[in-house]
């Protein structure tokens, strides 16, 4: 009976861990159908955040690792994470779940957030983005990130 008990409760002694690095690869496309080539010029932070509560109100929330509450627009900026691009990556290490991860690409003034789940003793997960400063949209998504260009400005009609 002993021997029972203590091959059944063996799995529960092991070690769970939340310590995950995200590692993330950012891409640029200059122009639309155009060669995508390695990013630069890329920070990002990682909060323990929902995106259903949590929000970046702008790109220099986004560059200063600022969040905002959709409900009572409180500010926070604890983020649990803060990395710059090195060679080819921004490398995370995300300790809490869900993770909201925000992007911003400085070079070209624009910026993206997602929001993740880490999951137990994964040591690490693989995620690109792809900066387009060609959109002519504002706000809009692509795949899981919620994409921002606030700097884009139409091109001028000639009559």
């Amino acid at each position: 009976m002993l021997a029972v008990v203590a091959i059944t409760t063996t799995g529960c002694f092991k070690k769970v861990s939340l310590d995950c690095r995200y590692n993330l690869r950012p891409y640029f496309q200059a122009e639309s159908g155009g060669e995508t080539v390695l990013g630069e010029n890329t920070i990002a932070y990682a909060f323990a955040a929902d995106t259903t509560q949590w929000t970046v109100a702008s790109y220099d929330d986004a560059l200063n690792g600022v969040l905002t509450s959709k409900t009572t627009g409180e500010k926070r900026t604890d983020a649990m994470a803060y990395a710059e691009q090195q060679d080819q990556t921004v490398v995370l290490q995300l300790t809490a779940t869900p993770a909201t991860i925000v992007v911003v690409d400085t070079k070209n003034h624009l910026y993206a957030w997602r929001m993740t789940e880490v999951a137990e003793n994964l040591p690490d997960l693989y995620v690109s983005v792809t900066w387009r400063p060609w959109s002519t949209k504002i706000q809009y998504i692509e795949g899981p990130w919620r994409m921002n260009n606030e700097a884009y400005v139409a091109p001028e009609q000639t009559n």
